[in-house]
């Protein structure tokens, strides 16, 4: 059995306390490396959670948007006023046209959360959010103009005006 050193009571030698001292000052350097590298792993693997969550996001996202896509979105057709006042003209999936306001229930059963200039937002029955953009209708002139009591072609939100000729413009002053 080996016998544990003994307490001479003498001074270590100068090389011995400077060995010590160069041992103890490495051992720091190797414990601050090894800090830091713990942070470092710390910190890649919070990136990697953070970018697990946002996949599973995405995924979330695309599932909504099938599932959204199935139930037939209605289209934007105008939008009159924003915020609690606004009002949006909606184009049904059946081609109904339809004016409702921030809070309003619509047939598919989303909810208008909120409207903005360039459309609106939409919450589903699982609060998840879909922003729709306004639709831009483009109003097709009949040859020879239109003139005053002609229905309005399709797809044009309700009270729009069809465009006029600008020799009918100058008739109808």
């Amino acid at each position: 059995m080996a016998s544990a050193p003994q307490a001479t009571g003498t001074l270590p030698s100068p090389g011995g306390a400077y060995g010590t001292a160069a041992a103890l000052t490495q051992m720091g350097d190797e414990l601050a490396l090894m800090k830091a590298r713990h942070q470092q792993l710390e910190w890649e693997l919070k990136l990697v959670k953070q970018r697990s969550e946002l996949e599973q996001q995405r995924r979330a996202d695309a599932q909504l948007l099938a599932a959204a896509s199935t139930k037939a979105l209605p289209q934007v057709i105008g939008i009159d006023g924003v915020g609690k006042r606004g009002q949006a003209t909606l184009q049904m999936p059946d081609g109904t046209l339809t004016e409702a306001g921030e809070g309003a229930v619509l047939p598919n059963g989303m909810r208008i959360q909120t409207i903005r200039a360039g459309g609106l937002s939409l919450l589903t029955s699982s609060r998840q959010r879909i922003d729709l953009p306004v639709v831009r209708v483009s109003v097709m002139q009949p040859p020879g103009g239109t003139a005053a009591g002609t229905p309005l072609p399709q797809g044009l939100p309700v009270g729009a005006m069809p465009l006029l000729s600008p020799a009918r413009q100058g008739a109808q002053r």
